[in-house]
């Protein structure tokens, strides 16, 4: 083949890719390039965003996923929500009741004594003995002063003759009202206490027949002794059933007039007792000692305060519980130890100067003297049963003799035993006689004297 000299086989190529021709169509050519290179740049740069986000996307789906699926363990249905509220609503309600317990056993003694003490009674007694032919009284032979004669011995000796002091034997005890019907629960040993007195069995063994010259009690706030009498006795355990038609709610007598108390005398000791209640002329005392509240010699007699119809106050009786009694169980003791000389060592330092300013004064002075003062109130102590024997029960709240007859009381208040005795040489521990057994002798008193029923409860807890 020949050149002929119309076309250079070198530019055969550049025709083919359009890069021969006029100059003006390469520049469109490089321009369009670029484009559909920026395009592509473009769309691959979208689709890198697109995948970033879908991929965002389905792990924000995911975490929903385990939220509801969480959300669905954890979800209440009503069913679900009645129970917890039933749950929640036992639970607050059993822990408000252990805070009201224990709050409420925390001002248990304090409630329980203030409530208690009113119907506690100081009992205040004498007895003495008459020869069974005859019914003179036993009688001491007269010494100097009219006092009882002493032998060089230290013997005193009696008669049925003459008119010596009346052979008296003076005591106190402590009892507490159970019913609205005017019954007391005191101990045996107080109810016929010459049955427990050496000396008054060897005086029995001569033949003389026991009596109760004087059996009165008070109650605390009031400034009148009333009359006690016995119903019933135990055989088997140391408790007795007294009543008194003073106490019947509603009908009994007396106002509270505190002549040694300085805002109503003025000046301590300006006045006497008020005179004892007019006994029967059968129950008159024979010893030849001043009357009760009476004046000596030369100076005016205290007008008797008026009497109303009705105490100023109620009477609220203590009630028996039956329940279970456990060691460990705390008691309150409520009673008169000592009788009349721990009321007296009590009682405002100047109360005894007023009382002894006009001379001295009776065994049955002192304690009216002590009511007009406001002084009677049993003394409280607490403990706890350290036994519970079949026939009786033990317990550390400290007595001693005067208490005998006193309530022992649970902290609901209900008795659980009268106590009885103290333990000698073992302080602290002392004997009570369970409720139960108060119950018992209560019915029969009951039966007995065919009165309305006494005050009972159920089991305490």
């Amino acid at each position: 083949m020949t050149d002929n000299g119309d076309s250079q086989p070198s530019d055969v190529p550049l025709k083919r890719f359009g890069l021969t021709g006029p100059p003006p169509i390469r520049p469109r050519l490089l321009i369009l390039l670029l484009i559909l290179i920026g395009a592509s740049g473009a769309l691959w740069y979208q689709n890198f965003r697109l995948q970033q986000r879908l991929a965002e996307a389905s792990r924000q789906v995911e975490g929903l996923a385990d939220f509801l699926e969480r959300a669905e363990r954890n979800s209440f249905t009503r069913d679900d929500f009645e129970v917890a509220r039933s749950e929640w609503e036992g639970i607050l309600t059993d822990t408000a009741e252990r805070v009201e317990f224990l709050e409420a056993r925390a001002g248990a003694p304090e409630r329980i004594i203030s409530s208690a003490a009113r119907a506690v009674v100081f009992v205040q007694a004498a007895y003495g003995f008459r020869e069974p032919d005859t019914d003179l009284p036993l009688r001491y032979y007269p010494g100097v002063g009219g006092r009882p004669l002493r032998l060089p011995n230290g013997e005193t000796p009696i008669t049925t003759e003459g008119d010596g002091p009346i052979v008296q034997v003076f005591f106190t005890g402590t009892a507490f009202v159970v019913s609205r019907e005017g019954h007391l629960v005191t101990n045996r040993h107080i109810a016929i206490p010459w049955l427990y007195n050496e000396s008054a069995q060897g005086v029995l063994m001569q033949g003389f027949i026991p009596e109760m010259r004087r059996f009165i009690g008070y109650i605390p706030g009031h400034p009148e002794p009333f009359e006690l009498q016995v119903l019933a006795t135990s055989d088997h355990s140391d408790l007795a059933v007294l009543h008194s038609d003073f106490l019947v709610q509603d009908v009994l007598a007396g106002e509270i007039v505190h002549p040694y108390r300085e805002d109503v005398t003025g000046s301590v000791g300006e006045q006497r007792p008020p005179a004892e209640a007019a006994l029967p002329e059968a129950e008159q005392l024979e010893a030849e000692e001043p009357e009760a509240g009476q004046p000596e010699s030369g100076q005016p007699a205290q007008e008797r305060p008026e009497v109303v119809d009705h105490l100023p106050f109620e009477i609220t009786p203590l009630e028996i519980g039956r329940g279970a009694l456990d060691p460990g169980d705390e008691v309150i003791l409520l009673g008169y130890p000592a009788g009349m000389e721990a009321l007296l060592a009590r009682a405002d330092p100047r109360f005894a100067e007023g009382l002894l300013s006009t001379g001295p004064v009776t065994f049955w002075d002192v304690a009216r003297g002590l009511a007009a003062g406001g002084y009677i109130e049993p003394l409280a102590t607490m403990g706890i049963i350290g036994q519970v024997p079949e026939v009786s029960v033990v317990y550390d709240a400290e007595t001693t003799h005067g208490g005998s007859g006193g309530p022992v009381l649970n902290l609901d208040g209900k008795v659980v035993a009268v106590n009885s005795a103290v333990v000698e040489y073992f302080s602290g521990h002392n004997l009570g006689v369970p409720g139960v057994e108060v119950i018992d002798l209560l019915k029969m008193a009951r039966e007995a004297a065919a009165t309305l029923p006494v005050a009972e409860t159920g089991p305490s807890r």
